[in-house]
């Protein structure tokens, strides 16, 4: 079976089960997302970082442990609100990285990092950026206009390329292609959460800020008053 078809029906399997859970049993969805957290902290960063050192367990404590906090965050605090918050940092970066993937396949030429990740191509980050900007006006045009898409655009770009980069560089330095073998055609699951790590707790962050300047707006209001 060549590389694309195990990536196809990995990619299908691994959907099906992901999005079903979430959307219909969002329990299970989080024993789902623990499972695959322990998984990583476990089985796949200690080959890309040597955990017994005072470094390796500082740079866990904030990388993968704060982003996986972030993404449980997000489901806890947000999911009866709107089912989409807690799945848009899933979203956005997945289809950052397949976006980024076909076109840098298919027409990239110049490279963003020819020594830490020479598959990187400024082509596929700006065929990336427009898979983003498409996905945002269609979630948020109405609501928040051009401007406002642009930016998160952008921004969301940026972060999911460093994510996907911030990985690489560790792979490169452990001498490894793949985090793990789990996923058939992906490698590991930090190969496939490598941009949502980033995405998510930058998604959190603005959540938070947005929830503390609406507080202090109604409070100055009540106050005033």
């Amino acid at each position: 079976m060549s590389n694309i078809a195990k990536r196809f029906i990995s990619s299908l399997l691994a959907g099906a089960l992901f999005f079903g859970s979430y959307l219909y049993f969002p329990l299970i969805y989080v024993v789902l997302m623990v499972a695959i957290f322990a998984e990583i902290l476990i089985l796949e960063w200690p080959r890309l970082v040597d955990v017994r050192t005072l470094r390796g367990a500082l740079t866990t404590a904030l990388y993968p442990c704060v982003p996986m906090a972030s993404v449980l965050y997000l489901h806890y605090a947000y999911y009866d609100l709107h089912k989409l918050i807690p799945l848009y940092p899933f979203i956005i970066s997945w289809v950052f990285d397949i976006a980024a993937y076909l076109t840098g396949t298919t027409i990239g030429h110049h490279q963003i990092t020819p020594r830490t990740s020479p598959g990187k191509t400024w082509e596929g980050l700006f065929g990336g950026f427009a898979a983003v900007f498409f996905l945002n006006s269609i979630l948020f045009y109405r609501t928040s206009g051009i401007i406002i898409v642009v930016i998160a655009s952008v921004v969301i770009t940026l972060v999911a390329f460093a994510g996907d980069f911030f990985e690489s560089r560790f792979k490169r330095n452990a001498g490894v292609k793949d985090s793990g073998t789990i996923l058939p055609g992906h490698g590991g699951f930090l190969d496939r959460f490598d941009s949502v790590f980033f995405v998510a707790p930058a998604v959190a962050v603005f959540l938070l800020f947005e929830e503390l300047v609406l507080w202090l707006v109604v409070g100055s209001v009540v106050g005033a008053s």
